[in-house]
This record gives structure tokens, C-alpha cells and sequence, in this order.
């Protein structure tokens, strides 16, 4: 055996022993990385089936009757989609405030998805920046069910035809909490953040927490049809923009709704919202249209998988987005008429 074959043996010895093992694993200490935990929480998967504005000649696998809304949002249910933002319709596809076909679509919903999140959006009266935006269509169908609606989305910054005041804005969060309604906080622009936090956290105005605040990012909001790595860094500055003691929600739109999508599971949001209210396109460099909103829903919770990133079940959504018991229940419950313990069972 040669010299160098003996020394390769006696070398190779040497490293086998556990003061060797000992100086590898200091000299790369891989294995003793600590945790990093930021993927170590359960995602809440928020679903828009039908934009208000999207119909059937433009986008054919939109959902366009209460039938087939019903239906789609169902699917997502069964898919781990635990919370629904839904723009009502007419049979003949046409957007509606009517209190009658609002419940008749959403009722059915909740029967066939127990426990889901209703987010409600029946915004009127584009003039006005006070309640007055919704209160009228809001009103008659909470007379028929004052718990068909968890949550209420609000715009935080003016943004094409929504007119937003600091005044306005306290207004609505007023009304809503106090019919149980968690505001949705929707931020389209970098101002909108700012705006929850100077208008409604800091005086006061918001009481139900955790704040729901989410960033609105792409479409005619936050711009991430930049290129990259300007793209990447828009959406980043959007999640981290969100103040401190919300939930970080992240809807990510337009044709780069995928890649955005990607970099919030990255950062450790608590929700995510899909479907086409928020885009249509499956990839950005594709003319290939979204079949549904199933198939969005599908596609993130495999990703999110991959990450090692649970997805929240209802019970555990509505712990995360601060949403136990009915509306009726958390009104009474934020004014006073029962210890939180009591709440739930009222």
C-alpha cells in the first residue's frame, strides 16, 4: 500500500473520531441552526368566486347566478377555503344590493359550509364617505339575519371611485362593531396602513381585535406589474406595512397574483385571498385563464404544503381572525352586556 494510500486511511480515521465530529459541526454547524418560525402558523384561505365586475363573456369559468356562486364557493369550502367574500348576483349574472337575493345567496352558503367566515360587500352610493355607503342595503338585510355577516370590507385610502375621509372611514368602523361586524380593513395603497393606524388605532375608534387589516396588492392597487426584482419588493413593503397587533392578510391581483401569492406565504400571513375578484390569469406569462376559483384554491394550498404551512380549519380561522360566536353575540359583548367568558354562551 502506498504512502498516500496509508495517509488517506489514517486522515479519514481521524475525522471518524468525536472530537473530529465535534470540530465539523462547529466549523458548519447545519444541524445546529435554530428553528425559524416564521411559516409556523396556520393560514386562513379567504375565497372571491365572482368580481363584481367580471361576468361570463369576459371570463366563462366566473360564476355568474346564485346557483352556480353557491356552488363554487362550496367547493372551495371542501378545498380548505374557510372564509368567503362574495359579490351577489341576479340568475341573469347581473350585480345586485338586493337584500333578497344577498340572503338567498348567502344563507344557503352558510348552511352548506358550517362555520365559514361570510364577508360582506354590498357598497352603494359611491358620493357619500360615511355609512351612508352601505348602511341602506346593509340595514334591510340584517333585519332578516343579523348574523349573516363576520366581517365588513372598508377602504382605508380614496381609490378610483371610493371616497375615503378620516371622518368617514371612523364613521362606518363605528357602525359595524357595533352590530358585531369585524371591519375589514383594505389597504390598496401604501397610505393605507398609515391611515388605520393615525385614523383608527391610535384614537381608539377600533375596538375588536386582532385589527383585520389586509394589503390589496396589484390590479389598480399596490403595482406589482413592475418587473422584477421591483415587483418582489412592492409586495414585501405591502405586508410589512401592516400595523403591529393584525392580522396580516394579503390579496394578491392581477396577472402577477401568483408569484405575489408565493412571497406572502413566505413572510408568514395569516390569510390569503383568491379568486376573480382578484385575477383572472393563472400565470403571468400565460394567456391561460383560470378554470375557477377552485383551481386557485387548490393550487395555494398545495403550495403552501410544500412550505410546510398548515392550513386553518374553521374553528381555528375564526381563532385567528378574533371571530367567536355570532355577530348579535360580539355586539353584546363589546358593549358591555356580558363578560367575555359568557359570550359564547348566550
Amino acid at each position: 500500500m502506498s504512502d498516500e494510500t496509508r495517509s488517506g486511511g489514517a486522515n479519514e480515521h481521524r475525522w471518524r473520531r468525536y472530537d473530529a465530529v465535534e470540530k465539523r459541526h462547529a466549523t458548519f454547524p447545519l444541524v445546529r441552526e435554530p428553528r425559524i418560525d416564521t411559516l409556523d402558523r396556520k393560514l386562513v384561505i379567504a375565497v372571491a368566486p365572482c368580481g363584481a365586475f367580471v361576468d361570463k363573456q369576459a371570463v366563462p369559468g366566473v360564476p355568474n347566478s346564485p346557483a352556480e356562486i353557491i356552488d363554487i364557493t362550496a367547493a372551495c369550502f371542501e378545498a380548505g377555503a374557510t372564509f368567503a367574500h362574495i359579490h351577489c348576483k341576479t340568475a341573469e349574472g347581473v350585480l345586485t344590493l338586493e337584500a333578497d337575493i344577498t340572503i338567498d345567496t348567502l344563507q344557503p352558503i352558510k348552511r352548506a359550509c358550517p362555520g365559514i367566515i361570510i364577508s360582506g360587500n354590498v357598497a352603494d352610493r359611491k358620493e357619500f364617505a360615511d355609512r351612508q355607503l352601505f348602511a341602506e342595503p346593509l340595514e334591510e338585510i340584517l333585519k332578516v339575519d343579523p348574523d349573516l355577516f363576520d366581517t365588513y370590507t372598508l377602504q382605508t385610502h380614496t381609490r378610483t371611485q371610493w371616497k375615503v375621509t378620516r371622518e368617514g372611514l371612523q364613521d362606518q368602523v363605528r357602525y359595524l362593531e357595533d352590530r358585531g361586524i369585524k371591519p375589514e380593513l383594505q389597504c390598496p395603497t401604501f397610505i393605507g396602513p398609515k391611515n388605520v393606524q393615525q385614523w383608527l388605532i391610535e384614537p381608539g375608534v377600533l375596538r375588536m381585535t386582532p385589527y383585520f387589516v389586509n394589503a390589496h396588492i396589484g390590479k389598480d392597487s399596490i403595482p406589482i406589474t413592475l418587473g422584477e426584482p421591483f415587483s418582489a419588493e412592492m409586495t414585501l413593503k405591502g405586508i410589512h406595512m401592516l400595523p403591529k397587533g393584525s392580522t396580516k392578510g394579503v390579496f394578491p391581483c392581477g396577472r402577477n397574483w401568483l408569484p405575489t401569492a408565493i412571497i406572502a406565504l413566505t413572510q408568514g400571513i395569516d390569510l390569503i385571498r383568491l379568486g376573480f375578484d382578484d385575477a383572472v390569469y393563472m400565470y403571468p406569462h400565460r394567456n391561460e385563464q383560470a378554470e375557477t376559483t377552485l383551481a386557485m384554491v387548490r393550487k395555494i394550498v398545495r403550495i403552501a404544503n410544500e412550505l410546510g404551512i398548515e392550513i386553518a380549519r374553521v374553528e381555528e380561522a375564526r381563532a385567528i381572525l378574533g371571530l367567536a360566536g355570532t355577530a348579535t353575540e360580539r355586539a353584546r359583548q363589546l358593549a358591555g352586556a356580558l363578560p367575555a367568558s359568557d359570550a359564547a354562551l348566550a
